[in-house]
């Protein structure tokens, strides 16, 4: 799956389970994520490790012996008042106590942890109660609701938008980043839900804690469209269901952190399209990376790619980005919000970490380093696109490829297709030609990575970038290589993609 990554196929349920507790027990520098899916387990290599020599030592992994442990049992207070639990009473046949009866009464199997933080699919619903998603998701869907989809129950650890039927609530924090595993259902683990009424309600943000306000920072003057704190993201917590997230153009950070004398691991500001503006604290280097804009410091023309000393006082604003998407500003010393699980970047799709910067926020600034500034030996990158320009990238054959006709993957790696508004960052939605399946069934949801090419049942393909659900359950037909995501999360609107076979 890609360049770095293996999805490994079981025939036995059971089996997923003692893969993915085997391969988790094993410390190897090869791994960085090991995620259980359905009726498969992804493995993550770390960058540079020997794919070909992972894979052997997968294949031969025993996974008879061992498993999760399955003395441990999760008992989950319900009050049965959800907004849906009427309906399935309707389309069910049964009266509403019953449902509540039968739902309550069953034993459990977390089958795997997948798209948000803690968001657990269980297993063993009774057969009377598989009732279909809703025919519209909800925008969003509360924090501890309880709920129905097919032959799975599960419940919301955070407000997500979400398609299953709501039968009731619960105020059990199923994710706390606060604690050593921080989801508290882990694949193999047994549930039951005990019917109680009264309860309250969870919090609905997994947001960074607080700090005192300082005036050694950074000031927000104005946010524009979108700007995040983000570093390289969160990793080996993907088997949590908690996304990596960082800078979708990991290579722009890089640089940016690299000119102003940061290690590489270092906080900055991802502002989408530009318009940011800041006034510093403190005197800093500082440097603007990534998509094309206008950099304006007191008034006065700046220079992107470059390090910038200013003094404190400073006003520094980012223009509309006319080229790319993102630009990345990094000052020297770093971001320093608290990280959470490791990292001090914004999740946009689940919430963890530091919310979306404001007008007015004051951003703490790490201590500068000493002779830290390492100026690149020459420009990063070329050009960045405009909407109307093509930029190809290339992709190998994924997964799920068999799962398109013959002449759908023509299509698809042939074919010129448009990146649509509603991209964000969890992925690039592209508009062309039709992508045909020979497969129309549902995927059982497995593990996902940046650059998987998913192709819904529309045949309308999208690029999962780096803040993308951790499992998903259209097929992956094929896989961007990892340079070929930064370049597309540099792609506004209106830019035209081709994947080209690697």
């Amino acid at each position: 799956m890609g360049e770095r990554a293996l999805l490994v196929e079981v025939s036995d349920p059971d089996d997923v389970h003692r893969l993915w507790s085997s391969l988790r027990s094993v410390s190897s520098p090869a791994v960085e994520e090991v995620v259980a899916g359905a009726a498969t387990v992804l493995v993550v290599a770390r960058p540079g490790s020997d794919l070909v020599a992972l894979e052997r030592a997968v294949v031969h992994s025993p996974i008879g012996e061992s498993g999760p442990d399955r003395s441990r049992e999760v008992v989950i207070p319900v009050q049965y008042d959800g907004p849906d639990l009427a309906a399935v009473a309707a389309l069910t046949g049964l009266g509403v106590d019953d449902v509540v009866a039968r739902h309550s009464s069953r034993r459990y199997e977390v089958g795997f942890v997948g798209f948000s933080p803690g968001f657990a699919y269980l297993t063993g619903s009774d057969p009377s109660l598989r009732v279909a998603r809703r025919d519209t998701p909800r925008p969003v869907v509360p924090a501890g609701s309880v709920a129905l989809a097919g032959e799975m129950t599960a419940v919301y650890p955070q407000a997500t938008p979400g398609g299953w039927q709501i039968i009731g609530h619960t105020d059990m924090a199923m994710f706390d980043p606060s604690r050593p595993e921080p989801s508290l259902l882990a694949p193999g683990d047994r549930v039951r839900f005990d019917a109680r009424t009264g309860l309250g309600r969870p919090s609905d943000r997994l947001a960074a804690p607080a700090r005192p306000p300082t005036d050694v920072g950074v000031r927000v003057l104005e946010s524009g469209p979108l700007s995040t704190v983000q570093d390289r993201g969160r990793s080996g917590w993907a088997h949590a269901g908690v996304p990596r997230a960082g800078a979708l153009d990991a290579a722009a950070a890089a640089y940016a952190n690299r000119l102003v004398g940061n290690p590489g691991a270092s906080a900055l500001i991802e502002a989408t399209l530009g318009g940011l503006r800041v006034m510093l604290g403190t005197g800093r280097r500082l440097a603007v990376t990534g998509g094309r804009a206008e950099v304006v410091i007191d008034g006065l023309p700046g220079r992107q790619d470059a390090a910038l000393p200013l003094p404190a006082g400073c006003h520094v604003a980012i223009g509309p980005v006319t080229a790319g998407a993102r630009a990345y500003l990094a000052i020297e010393g770093g971001i320093d919000v608290p990280p959470v699980l490791g990292s001090r970047s914004a999740d946009t799709l689940s919430g963890l970490g530091p919310a979306p910067l404001r007008d007015g926020d004051l951003l703490p600034l790490g201590p500068a380093r000493a002779g830290g500034h390492r100026p690149p030996p020459r420009p990063f990158r070329a050009g960045y696109p405009r909407p109307g320009d093509i930029i190809e990238v290339r992709a190998r054959p994924g997964p799920r490829a068999d799962w398109m006709s013959r002449s759908g993957f023509d299509v698809l790696v042939s074919s010129e297709f448009v990146v649509d508004s509603a991209s964000d960052r969890t992925g690039l939605r592209l508009r062309g030609p039709v992508v045909a399946r020979q497969l129309l069934g549902e995927l059982p949801s497995e593990g996902m990575i940046p650059g998987a090419v998913q192709v819904p049942p529309d045949g309308q393909p999208v690029v999962l970038l780096r803040n993308h659900p951790t499992t998903g359950g259209y097929p992956v037909a094929v896989v961007v290589d990892e340079a070929g995501v930064d370049a597309l999360a540099q792609a506004p609107p209106g830019v035209k993609v081709r994947l080209r076979l690697s």
